[in-house]
Order: C-alpha cells, then sequence, then structure tokens
C-alpha cells in the first residue's frame, strides 16, 4: 500500500511539473516586430480589423523607397493576448511575404519581487506613521507625521502603478507590424531577367542621383566659404595696392617739389 501511494504522489508530481507554464505566470514580456509586403494594402487592413488585440498606435503614409516607386505603408503597434499570439502570427505571415521578423522577450521576475517587497515596507511605513500619529498631541509633530505620510503614499502608489504596468505587459504581446504595398507585387521567385535587369538600372541610377545631389551639396558648403575669404582677400589687395600708389605719388610729388626749390636756390 505505502509503494502504491508513493507511485501516486511521484506520477502526480510529474504531471504538474509537466504542464506548460505561460508567459505570464513566468513573468516574461515578449515583444515581436514583422516587416510584410503585400500586394493590397485594404485587404491587409481588412484581416487586421479581423484580428484580436487592440491597437496602441497606427499609421498609414505613402513612401518611396530606393525603387523609385511610390508606395504605400501601414504601421501598428497592437497588444495581443498571449493566447492569440500564435494564430494572429501565423495569419500575418500568410498576409505576404516576410520580410523581416523578430521575438524578443524580458524576464521582469526580479523586479516584480522587488516590487513587492518595497510596497510591503511602505505599507508598514505607513500603519507604524499613522499609530503615531494617533498617539501624538503636538500639533508640529502631526504637521511633519502627515507630510511624511503623503511622501509614502505618493511613492506607493508610484510601484503600484508600475506592478500593475508590469502585470498587463506579461500578460500580453506587444507586436510592431509594418504593411507594405508596392505598385507592382512580384516576388523575388517569380521575376524574370528583364524585371530583375530594370530594378538593378532603376536602383544604379537613383544611386546615381542621390551621389550627383551630394557631391553638389558638398561643393557648395566648400565653395562658400571659399568665396567669402577670395572676396575678402581681392578686397583688401585691391586697397592695399590703392593705398601704395597714393603713397608712392605724394612720394614723387614731394621729391618735385624739393628738386624745384633746390634749383631756385641755385639761381639766387
Amino acid at each position: 500500500m505505502r509503494r502504491i501511494v508513493i507511485f501516486v504522489c511521484l506520477l502526480l508530481s510529474c504531471l504538474i511539473f509537466a504542464l506548460p507554464v505561460s508567459a505570464s505566470e513566468r513573468r516574461i514580456q515578449q515583444h515581436y516586430s514583422v516587416n510584410i509586403t503585400v500586394e493590397c494594402l485594404e485587404t491587409a487592413l481588412e484581416t487586421m480589423r479581423g484580428l484580436p488585440g487592440f491597437d496602441l498606435n497606427a499609421n498609414i503614409t505613402n513612401v518611396e523607397p530606393h525603387t523609385g516607386r511610390p508606395v504605400r505603408q501601414a504601421y501598428f503597434t497592437r497588444r495581443v493576448d498571449e493566447w492569440a499570439f500564435r494564430h494572429m502570427q501565423a495569419v500575418l505571415r500568410d498576409m505576404g511575404e516576410v520580410r523581416t521578423e523578430s521575438e524578443n522577450a524580458w524576464h521582469l521576475g526580479a523586479e516584480l519581487a522587488s516590487l513587492e517587497t518595497r510596497l510591503k515596507v511602505l505599507t508598514q511605513e505607513i500603519e507604524r506613521l499613522s499609530v503615531m500619529m494617533a498617539a501624538s498631541d503636538s500639533l508640529h509633530v502631526l504637521i511633519a507625521i502627515d507630510n511624511h505620510i503623503s511622501r509614502v503614499s505618493w511613492e506607493r502608489d508610484r510601484l503600484i502603478g508600475r506592478r500593475n504596468q508590469i502585470m498587463a505587459n506579461v500578460q500580453s504581446v506587444v507586436m510592431d507590424i509594418w504593411l507594405t504595398e508596392e505598385t507592382e507585387y512580384i516576388r523575388p521567385e517569380q521575376a524574370g531577367f528583364g524585371r530583375r535587369l530594370a530594378d538593378r538600372f532603376i536602383r544604379s541610377w537613383d544611386n546615381f542621383i542621390r551621389g550627383a545631389g551630394n557631391f553638389a551639396v558638398f561643393m557648395v558648403r566648400v565653395s562658400l566659404p571659399l568665396t567669402i575669404w577670395l572676396a575678402v582677400g581681392s578686397v583688401v589687395l585691391f586697397a592695399g595696392i590703392k593705398l601704395a600708389k597714393k603713397r608712392s605719388g605724394k612720394l614723387k610729388t614731394a621729391e618735385a617739389e624739393a628738386t624745384g626749390e633746390g634749383e631756385a636756390n641755385n639761381e639766387k
């Protein structure tokens, strides 16, 4: 009988440890990011509306990548419950071509344990201060205790808010989703030689135009100070030459006058 009881206890222990533990129970915060190229943005947005979760941020813009063809792009930051994350991930992968995909996780158990300890200490401190306030008769002491209780209560409320935020994060997954629509959606394995050659030519031409523009901007930045210095130097040189000519003329006039006075004295 004792062997049967021990066997049943071991079996139950194995079953308990074999049960899957969710990320919220393991205090793990998950983040998922994906960039997808879709054929039709309206269809993808309609599919997104039918998926679970709620959007923390949403934006739809028109962009022009290096290919030179204007495209539309949608960006979502969506919070999804942990149980619906894998299903939504599979639906997103079926929307189109997945360009980039990443999944990260952070363990927050230590931070939660620290928060719980600090909250317990602050609660005990508020209770102790309340007892001191009830036993005191001095108005000055009562005011000081009340101010201290207010500061401790504010700190406790702040920590409670942080704890609630962490609990909300570990019970859900934050997803960053980029949906990009191309004017002509062609998968790389379906593109022919002509299509690939045209894309390479367009990208090369865009790179050339971009490089020429950068070179022109660089030349303007370099030539502008050089032009200013040349102009200043030219003005200074012109003024110096003019001043030298003026002084030379005055010296010649003085020499002529001196020569004339010497001849006049000789005649006398």
